[in-house]
């Protein structure tokens, strides 16, 4: 299991004592609730459910409130969130805030915890690998869970139970065709379900070639996320989740398990369609939604656009596994953050919580056009998101789940890595020279950093393997 925390944690959680504080008064005027945000899908929420929060801080204080959210796209979010935050510019009262950029952002956000008794988070129907991971930093509560990331395994269920599929599969590899339960069995699959390199009709298409056995994002940006529960999967259980050995701080990606979780990713670009390389999420669930590839790895939404006939062709038959190698990573899981500098803390939290909210989040979570994923104990009961075969799954990935890393300076290391292992893809360098060129930049991170400094961070974020 990934984060062993007791489930029982709001007894942990707030053993803050509970202080009526003196807050900023409430505003008397109109005001407007600036939201920095992830562009695309993971804003929809508050489109949707924004106007319902101004007909409520109305109804119950009176103000008048407008939310002004700024869209950001993905690949650019980290650094210009960080200048902002950084040169204190009050651009936003409110940010996206995921787990792998705390590290940095948390110094220039509001820790909330005596704020709960304003407006509930219910934070004891968090997920607690979650809310340890994400909603926590450094000993403060910064925010409910917005978006409960973890990595499944997808595959086509359908096409796995071809009986001519199976046979022709064990024939092969002299084993049965079924979910991959290995890194080696699922570079297996991708080789036999790829029909250029096979020459088999696997999707009965009449044709060969138009069907590929995996797809996977590359680009820079989700490099870490890919590479990384791969490098999970590899790792012996006395190092499984430590990105560093955590008394040096010499860095393991380096090591055997992340050269093998790095090779892997190179091979499979030979059984994954023309130009994946190049693709971002869009293109990779279009080619998987549009029923042109066997399996993929990627967050649970995608399950439930498979199950949206708007954008997909392959309705009941793209299933979740259990992540191949008995690991998996929690990447993307985030919450909405108040920034320090903002002069409305108090409308700025509520709006954080109720975006938060158990009802606001399990419908996000149930809508396909958004791509948020469930995060409280209450969205993963039985039959609260259906269909059971692509959210049956969920809570059994969360359990082998392990954080990314999430220390000052992680963001730059994930630039880092995906630029390395992006020159490896490409054929320019080998898969060693870039796990060591990975590895040298991030010593020398650390280095200029303070070693004594990220140790303590580094040990802090990864106290749940090392107590």
């Amino acid at each position: 299991m990934g984060l062993k925390i007791k489930t029982t944690i709001i007894s942990l959680i707030l053993v803050v004592t509970m202080v009526t504080m003196s807050l900023v008064a409430l505003p008397a005027e109109p005001t407007v609730i600036n939201v920095g945000f992830h562009a695309g899908s993971l804003s929809v929420p508050f489109y949707n459910h924004g106007p319902a929060f101004v007909k409520m801080i109305k109804d119950e204080l009176g103000i008048d409130v407008e939310i002004n959210v700024v869209e950001i796209p993905y690949e650019n979010y980290y650094s210009k969130m960080l200048i902002e935050l950084a040169t204190q510019s009050g651009a936003y009262d409110v940010i996206w805030g995921p787990a792998t950029y705390m590290g940095d952002f948390a110094p220039y956000l509001l820790p909330v915890d005596d704020y709960v008794d304003i407006a509930d988070p219910h934070l004891d129907d968090i997920v607690t690998e979650f809310l340890q991971g994400v909603s926590f930093y450094g000993g403060k509560y910064y925010g409910g869970i917005y978006d409960g990331d973890v990595l499944v395994y997808f595959y086509r269920n359908d096409l796995f139970n071809d009986a001519d599929n199976k046979a022709a599969f064990e024939a092969i590899y002299g084993y049965e065709l079924a979910p991959a339960t290995t890194w080696g069995e699922y570079r297996d699959i991708a080789e036999f379900f790829c029909e250029s390199v096979t020459g088999i009709d696997v999707n009965k298409s009449g044709k060969i070639g138009d069907f590929w056995g995996v797809t996977e994002e590359y680009r820079r940006d989700r490099s870490y996320t890919f590479w990384g529960m791969k490098f999970f999967g590899y790792q012996s259980e006395e190092e499984r989740g430590l990105f560093f050995d955590p008394d040096t701080m010499e860095p393991l990606v380096n090591s055997e398990a992340g050269i093998k979780a790095e090779q892997l990713r190179v091979d499979l670009l030979k059984f994954a369609p023309p130009g994946n390389l190049g693709w971002f999420y869009p293109e990779n669930a279009a080619a998987s939604l549009g029923g042109d590839v066997a399996q993929q790895v990627s967050w649970p939404g995608l399950g439930l656009q498979a199950m949206d006939p708007d954008q997909s062709n392959i309705i009941g038959d793209w299933y979740v596994g259990v992540m191949p190698g008995d690991a998996t990573i929690f990447s993307g899981a985030s919450i909405v953050g108040v920034v320090a500098t903002t002069q409305i803390p108090e409308l700025a939290y509520r709006l954080s919580t109720y975006m938060t909210s158990p009802e606001v989040t399990l419908a996000a979570s149930s809508n396909p056009k958004t791509g948020v994923d469930p995060s409280r104990y209450s969205h993963l009961e039985p039959g609260v998101l259906e269909p059971a075969h692509v959210y049956g799954l969920v809570e059994a990935n969360i359990a082998i789940g392990y954080p990314e890393l999430n220390i000052p300076g992680a963001g730059r290391m994930n630039e880092i890595l995906g630029t390395e292992t992006m020159r490896a893809e490409s054929g320019e360098i080998t898969v060693q020279e870039a796990m060591d060129n990975i590895a040298e930049q991030w010593s020398k991170l650390v280095e200029r950093m303070g070693l004594e400094r990220m140790k303590k961070a580094f040990r802090e974020s990864v106290a749940w393997k090392l107590n």
